[in-house]
């Protein structure tokens, strides 16, 4: 009976200190935030804190400010030896180069944790691949710009209908079946239209440079974009999508896109 206690002590300890996020969308992410910089690592130490919450600084180099100011300050969850998972605590180290969103216009306030819009990117500034300095910013000039039109919906999370070919026995990106001018299509921003069920309906242009898509991406998008609410059925409701054509889509993280 001691040895059941015990146990049924332990598994309420471990969930209560079980790090748990509610997962949201990038996209929407960015167009609510009042702070979005990338900025460089340099240092990190220890500070005490006045509550039962452990936070270290990191001094930082801004390097590229998007919205709001630049900072040479931002307060992480943890400490500089060690970031324990459990409690949403997260490690930083020197030379790292981090994209950072906050809902303030003071990155002192709060402290970043695995549930924050905190993400590592590519140390190489003058790098053009996906998770680059060049990247986001092309990345965010059109959310920008669709921002402006002032549109009454938000962006969704979406999961990935992955198409398998049967005869090749391989799972593929839904979009490397079509021929699409990279340099015109790179990003798009659609309105997907649901019904009672939470199946698309309808899916219209947002934005995107050239502004027709071929039908039968648009029938594919139907097919493989499932769209995830994690409150409730999204149903009869419209959702913003943001897609990058040129990145392979089956690979997702979690499951849904939290990261582009």
């Amino acid at each position: 009976m001691s040895r059941l206690i015990l146990l049924l002590l332990f598994l309420k300890t471990s969930i209560v200190l079980a790090c748990s996020c509610v997962p949201t969308s990038f996209d929407q992410n960015y167009i609510d935030a009042k702070s979005v910089a990338v900025v460089k690592v340099l240092e990190t130490k220890n500070i005490e804190s006045t509550d039962s919450f452990r936070r270290y600084i990191a001094k930082v180099e801004t390097i590229k400010t998007y919205k709001g100011l630049p900072t040479s300050e931002i307060r992480i969850s943890g400490t500089v030896e060690y970031a324990y998972s459990g409690a949403c605590e997260v490690s930083v180290k020197p030379g790292e180069v981090l994209l950072i969103m906050s809902n303030s216009l003071d990155y002192k306030v709060g402290a970043f944790s695995s549930c924050s819009s905190m993400f590592s990117i590519d140390p190489d500034l003058k790098s053009k691949t996906n998770y680059s300095l060049t990247y986001y910013t092309n990345y965010f000039s059109v959310l920008d710009k669709v921002k402006a039109m002032n549109l009454p919906y938000e962006f969704s999370l979406w999961r990935n209908g992955i198409i398998l070919d049967k005869e090749a026995k391989t799972i593929t990106n839904y979009f490397n079946a079509f021929k699409l001018p990279k340099n015109k299509n790179r990003f798009g921003v659609f309105l997907f239209d649901l019904d009672k069920n939470g199946v698309t309906k309808t899916i219209d242009v947002v934005y995107m440079k050239q502004k027709k898509l071929d039908p039968k991406i648009i029938e594919q998008m139907k097919k493989s974009i499932l769209i995830y609410d994690e409150n409730e059925t999204p149903a009869n409701k419209k959702y913003l999508v943001f897609i990058d054509f040129n990145k392979d889509l089956t690979a997702e993280i979690n499951g849904f896109r939290q990261l582009p």
